[in-house]
């Protein structure tokens, strides 16, 4: 494969990457106007009382259960994931994976912010006073797993193993909306706005992660120097198949 093919392919990627990123931001700002437009859908109360009346012996226990889990998850798993690559030497990634989170996780609190602001929308139930849109559950929750699938896809670990993670892991970032529309914490198009916004965000960690991966040092980064370079670091050489790197 010719340098020329291989820029034009890199070319072609950032640009539906750009596509999909926009996309996403018009929807999360297109739904927060249409909230603050029409903040009572009879639509989506009609999706809510279909939803609410999927019920089954232990299913409010299983949402409940499934609504406090996913509260926050990068504060409870977000330390375990940096002391699992710590405990197998790899510094380099417990630090850049560290220091993403961070970067990601404000970024999205800031915009789950500032989203509830433009939207204006109270939540389902009366004594909640905390915005509803978007949901800040499913947003938090769907970037940060993602971005867990991410690193187990990219580990050494068997493909049974990267099986049951992933396969977990999706299947919490799929329950936890359900479970705010079931619970009524949230509104239907909360639900939507959340998961747009933590797609987005995914996009943009698992980006970062990669970006900064592929550097050897800081400055090569944050100035883009040498940015035509040939790859250094095994990460980069294997084509980022292989989670190795450099520790």
């Amino acid at each position: 494969m010719t340098a020329l093919h291989k820029f034009d392919m890199a070319s072609s990627a950032a640009r539906k990457k750009v596509i999909v990123l926009s996309g996403l931001g018009l929807l999360l700002i297109v739904l927060a106007v249409l909230i603050r437009l029409s903040p009572e859908s009879a639509g989506e109360s009609a999706v809510m009382t279909w939803i609410r009346s999927m019920y089954a012996p232990g299913l409010d226990r299983l949402m409940e259960s499934v609504s406090r889990f996913t509260n926050q998850p990068g504060l409870m798993l977000g330390p375990v994931t940096a002391l699992v690559f710590l405990l197998r030497g790899r510094i380099r990634h417990a630090v850049i994976f560290s220091s993403v989170a961070l970067v990601v996780a404000v970024t999205v609190y800031v915009l789950d912010f500032s989203l509830g602001e433009i939207a204006g929308r109270g939540r389902p139930l009366p004594y909640e006073t905390r915005p509803s849109y978007p949901s800040g559950h499913t947003s938090g929750s769907t970037w940060f797993f993602v971005f867990l699938m991410f690193l187990v896809i990219r580990s050494g670990a068997t493909d049974l193993g990267k099986g049951l993670v992933t396969g977990g892991l999706g299947t919490l970032v799929l329950l936890v909306g359900l479970s705010r529309i079931f619970l009524h914490r949230h509104w239907p198009l909360d639900v939507i706005g959340g998961y747009a916004l933590g797609v987005l965000a995914a996009i943009c960690a698992i980006w970062l992660f990669d970006r900064l991966m592929a550097e050897r040092s800081l400055s090569g980064w944050l100035f883009w120097i040498n940015r035509d370079r040939e790859p250094k670091s095994e990460y980069v050489t294997a084509g980022n198949k292989s989670f190795i790197g450099s520790a």
